[in-house]
C-alpha cells in the first residue's frame, strides 16, 4: 500500500476504466488520508497477508476467485511496475482452452537462475495466467 502512489502511473498506462477487469491486491488499507484515483484499478486487502510472496501469491488467487466474478476465465497477476498490452494479452490466451492446464514461459534471464532451476523451467517475470 505504502509503495502504490509511486507504482500507480505503470497500471494506469494499461488499465481502460469501465473496460478492463481486475484488482490492485495490497497488504493493507491505503491510509485514512489516502484517496483511491478513479484512474487506478479498485484495490481489495488481502485477508491474511503472508511473509513469502509465494503464499501472498497463492492466498490472492484464491481471494480473487472468491469474489465470484462472472464470465471470468483467466486470472492474469503482474507486478505492479508491469506493463500490461491488454488487447495483445486477451488474443493470446484466447487461444488455449481456459478449462486445461498449460506450461508456458520463457526461460530467465540469469544464466544462474536457468543454471539452478533448469533451461525448461517458465519463470514468472512481469506476471503470469492462470
Amino acid at each position: 500500500a505504502k509503495t502504490w502512489k509511486d507504482r500507480k502511473h505503470y497500471t494506469e498506462l494499461w488499465w481502460e476504466p469501465n473496460s478492463t477487469r481486475g484488482f490492485v491486491w495490497l497488504d493493507e488499507e491505503p491510509g485514512p488520508n489516502v484517496s483511491w484515483p478513479e484512474t487506478s484499478p479498485p484495490y481489495r486487502v488481502s485477508a491474511v497477508p503472508a511473509l513469502k510472496s509465494s503464499d501472498r501469491m497463492a492466498r490472492i488467487l484464491k481471494e480473487g476467485f472468491e469474489q465470484g466474478l462472472r464470465e471470468v476465465r483467466w486470472f492474469v497477476m503482474g507486478d505492479d511496475d508491469t506493463v500490461f498490452f491488454t488487447h495483445n494479452l486477451v488474443s493470446v490466451l484466447s487461444k488455449y482452452d481456459h478449462r486445461q492446464m498449460y506450461y508456458i514461459g520463457g526461460s530467465s534471464e540469469s544464466v544462474e537462475q536457468d543454471t539452478m532451476h533448469g533451461y525448461d523451467t517458465a519463470f514468472g517475470g512481469g506476471g503470469f495466467a492462470v
